[in-house]
């Protein structure tokens, strides 16, 4: 696919994604309670930094740099292509900004991280929170149909949608723990999700400043064949301060934190 084709098809995507999210997770919100199952993660090999001594707890859990890693523990349930999510230990859901919402065990993080960037001169826009399995297949159907009338297969349809926007089922927007974040500035200059927002200062600022509140860019630019999906500068997971400091110095994403526990249990038993 050409550059321009592919920036269009990005477009398509974040817009549908701007134009659905916000109307349709205002009516999910309001019944939303749900229990989960264990996390899991993926196949995929992650190397410990070099000299690190990694202290295997439990088959599920280990001592890493004196943070225990637990895959069991709801700040760190993974969803993704390959793994969906069923249900969310402890989700209530907490309304906030914009008619959005979020898990309530996230939100006093949430607002922290909100005052300490207003107080840098930075505001948000949050344009997506909390999202129910029927309101993700919602946005991705329509996703679909706007690629189909511009005349792309069925096949081009789901695929060029897959790349931005999750099956149903499998979106982190399903766990609570993952908002959308921009800035008013750059929804009025553009509209839409994509690569643009990098270059703002709401974007600069999160990047640098989310791990500090618990929350991690969740498709960082570099990763896509880890996570599955191509660089959202404005998606941000909460997963703890804790374990988002480790992430954000040592520079992975969440599949790759999470294998650390596998292979150092693996390892072990060697």
């Amino acid at each position: 696919m050409s550059k321009q084709k592919k920036v269009k098809a990005m477009a398509v995507a974040m817009g549908v994604l701007f134009l659905l999210s916000g109307c349709q997770e205002k009516k999910e919100a309001q019944s939303a309670k749900e229990s989960t199952s264990e996390s899991q993660v993926s196949d995929e090999s992650t190397v410990a930094p070099e000299n690190e001594v990694l202290k295997p707890i439990t088959e599920h859990s280990i001592d890493y740099k004196g943070v225990m890693i637990d895959k069991t523990d709801w700040q760190l349930i993974l969803a993704n292509k390959e793994f969906p999510v069923n249900e969310v230990a402890g989700l209530e859901i907490q309304n906030a900004d914009n008619n959005q919402s979020m898990d309530q065990r996230i939100f006093p993080a949430y607002e922290s991280m909100k005052q300490a960037a207003q107080a840098d001169g930075i505001e948000f826009l949050l344009i997506s929170g909390y999202r129910s399995v029927e309101a993700q297949q919602g946005i991705y159907d329509q996703s679909i149909a706007t690629y189909l009338n511009q005349g792309y297969s069925e096949e081009e349809a789901k695929k060029l949608t897959l790349d931005y926007i999750a099956y149903p089922g499998t979106s982190e927007h399903q766990t609570g723990l993952a908002l959308d974040i921009v800035t008013p500035q750059y929804n009025h200059d553009v509209g839409e999700l994509d690569d643009r927002f990098d270059a703002y200062d709401g974007a600069v600022w999160l990047k640098e400043n989310a791990h500090k509140y618990g929350f991690v860019m969740r498709y960082p630019t570099g990763k896509e064949d880890i996570t599955g999906y191509a660089h959202e500068g404005w998606h941000y997971r909460y997963v703890g301060i804790d374990h988002a400091t480790q992430i954000y110095e040592e520079g992975l994403t969440l599949e790759e934190y999470l294998k650390l526990v596998d292979d150092t249990v693996q390892n072990n038993k060697k």
